[in-house]
């Protein structure tokens, strides 16, 4: 008969470890279509291959995600290739005179099949371009649309360089070498995992969300 204290260390032993918490990595002035608010953004456009880390609460819900720039020869290597996502970036100017980038997540091929996200993100960006508004996600038609804003006067001039505002917000995010720890647990993440050894589990099918994961 197994002593009571062993018994308790056996069930230590074969319980599941505790999850730690996400450290939540904060990204400033970098928004997606629907963050940005009311403003204007700019004509120049600058596509970057990205490593896109989305982050979650306990409860599993999305909490924003963060987008890192992967340059070099790491981009050709085939376990990275599966996390790497086009986006487009504009420099935006808020109507509370905030500066920053926004960006749009390019088409991914589906086989034919057209993503509605995608495909009406690219003209309601263009839309917004140098005009005061907003992109609302409208989850009826799972489409983005336009929403043009009254503005007092042009402000066009005003709209920062989208270069300067990659060097600035990015830099800390770039990616150029395969142990950058971003893609250790990205890799870590979409590795299939192992068969059950007694039976099958229950699979759960949900649809993705809008602009934060197309």
């Amino acid at each position: 008969m197994f002593d009571e204290t062993k018994i308790r260390s056996i069930a230590t032993l074969c319980a599941p470890a505790p999850v730690a918490p996400t450290l939540q990595q904060q990204q400033p002035r970098v928004w997606s279509l629907t963050q940005v608010g009311s403003g204007i953004i700019g004509a120049k456009t600058c596509t970057l291959a990205c490593c896109i880390d989305r982050h979650s609460d306990a409860m599993g819900y999305f909490k924003g995600e963060t987008v890192n720039p992967v340059v070099g020869e790491v981009q050709n290597r085939p376990e990275v290739a599966s996390l790497l996502r086009r986006l487009e970036f504009r420099a935006a100017l808020t109507v509370d005179n905030k500066t920053g980038l926004v960006y749009r997540k390019l088409p991914l091929d589906f086989g034919g099949k057209v993503n509605t996200w995608t495909a009406s993100a690219e003209p309601a960006m263009f839309a917004w371009v140098e005009n005061c508004g907003r992109v609302l996600a409208d989850h009826g038609t799972g489409e983005y649309r336009f929403e043009r804003l009254d503005a007092p006067s042009s402000r066009s001039d005003q709209i920062p360089d989208v270069d300067d505002l990659i060097e600035e917000l990015l830099a800390d995010y770039v990616i150029e070498t395969l142990d950058h720890p971003t893609v250790q647990r990205l890799l870590i993440q979409t590795t299939p995992p192992v068969p059950p050894r007694y039976g099958t589990p229950a699979v759960i099918i949900s649809d993705e969300d809008d602009n934060e994961v197309y």
